[in-house]
């Protein structure tokens, strides 16, 4: 089995994060220290003790109590006696350093995650002080060999054993207090993973692109695209793939968006597939989902609102999806009235969560088979005969999710005020 390792990712930087002036020792690869940490503090952070030794937190047991692994995801040494908690720091201030640092000689050491058989990990966190976002675009280029089990795992981590606090919002509405950038993404290294990331940017070109490469996955990402630039693309793959790609409970969001070649969700000269996302666009002109000249397009149980046209270009696969044009086979026609008030929470505010006896509920088809087992807030699909279209899953208020979301989104405007 692949050795994981784990580094973090703060736009705070790197400075000291720890709580008190803790000692820590360790027993078999657990570290307990002896003040209880708070904070944005969890899987990739780096603990500095004893000086200069060094160790990175792959798991909360508790606010005292960590799983540590080393740089290259081996079991750190044994500190019998208590010594002192130097720092604990995130590794990097932006993705940018950590696709230059990551396979540098003070971490991995290699671009060949196949022959070290290492797991990358990168853990990333929001702005302790201000919650200055990501603000560089970044190209994951610099990876030699990767396979289906060794491979670039970028996240938000979502509290439990991840991180004291969770850094991705657990509603699915976009959230600048929690981990998000302002540029846009190229990963171009195979079987790249992305889960629970947020992108807000007016840079042009698409947010998320797996770009020439293969096995790619992105799972529970929120694209809001705004400006008056051109070519403001969410999603997108391109290029060539031995394995498809695939983008899996995603929401588009370019409503706020003014440029030409708008697009919620792109299959260009490549293969891949769309599997229960949602596309809010701004009904300007531009596409919903667009496809050209690729190789395998396929689209289910994903939803196409406000968009000129919902599904454009030729896919191979259009099935189970709801939009304004009634496109593909098994299909929905979506009700727009007032702003699709009968289909979603708040398509205005960006709160996509599935009304009760809107055409989603119920009506797609089960994609367990490829991936597709919960929804962007960890709602286990189907709820009830069948699957439902877009990026939510509606639960029955009997179940309890229903209230406890409409207490959040209480909670949430009432904290706003």
């Amino acid at each position: 089995m692949a050795s994981n390792v784990y580094y973090s990712v703060c736009k705070y930087g790197t400075g000291d994060i720890k709580t008190g002036s803790p000692t820590l020792t360790i027993s078999s690869g657990v570290a307990t220290l002896s003040v209880a940490q708070t904070g944005n503090i969890g899987q990739g952070c780096r603990i500095t003790y004893d000086t200069s030794s060094i160790a990175y937190i792959s798991a909360v047991n508790s606010s005292t109590s960590f799983d540590v692994v080393t740089a290259t995801g081996g079991t750190p040494s044994d500190e019998g006696s208590s010594v002192t908690v130097n720092s604990i720091k995130h590794e990097w201030s932006d993705l940018v350093y950590a696709e230059a640092g990551m396979i540098d000689s003070n971490h991995v050491n290699s671009s060949d995650l196949v022959t070290t058989d290492v797991l990358i990990n990168i853990v990333c966190y929001y702005d302790h002080d201000d919650n200055t976002p990501d603000s560089f675009s970044v190209t994951f280029d610099s990876i030699t060999d990767s396979d289906s089990t060794r491979y670039i795992n970028i996240y938000c981590p979502m509290g439990g054993t991840e991180s004291i606090n969770a850094q991705f919002p657990s509603d699915g509405i976009f959230d600048s207090n929690k981990f998000y950038s302002t540029g846009v993404w190229t990963f171009k290294d195979d079987y790249t993973k992305l889960t629970n990331l947020q992108i807000e940017s007016s840079a042009n070109g698409s947010a998320f692109m797996f770009n020439e490469c293969s096995g790619g996955v992105g799972k529970n990402l929120i694209s809001v695209r705004t400006g008056s630039n051109n070519s403001l693309h969410c999603f997108q793959f391109y290029g060539s793939a031995s394995v498809a790609n695939k983008f899996i409970n995603c929401i588009a969001d370019y409503s706020a968006a003014t440029g030409s070649t708008l697009y919620g969700m792109s299959a260009r000269f490549g293969s891949g597939s769309y599997l229960n996302c949602t596309v809010y666009g701004n009904n300007s002109g531009d596409d919903g989902f667009f496809e050209q000249s690729a190789t395998s397009a396929i689209a289910k149980n994903c939803v196409a609102a406000n968009a000129a046209d919902s599904l454009a270009g030729s896919w191979d696969t259009i099935d189970y999806c709801a939009s304004d044009d009634g496109d593909g086979t098994n299909s929905q026609s979506l009700d727009s009235t007032s702003t699709y008030a009968n289909e979603f929470t708040d398509a205005g505010a960006g709160d996509f969560s599935l009304v009760s006896g809107g055409v989603c509920e119920e009506n797609g088809t089960d994609l367990s088979g490829s991936g597709v087992a919960d929804d962007i807030i960890g709602t286990s699909r189907p709820q009830s005969t069948n699957y439902d279209i877009g990026a939510f899953e509606r639960e029955a208020a009997a179940g309890g999710l229903e209230i406890e979301i409409a207490m959040h989104h209480y909670t949430k405007n009432i904290g706003s005020r």
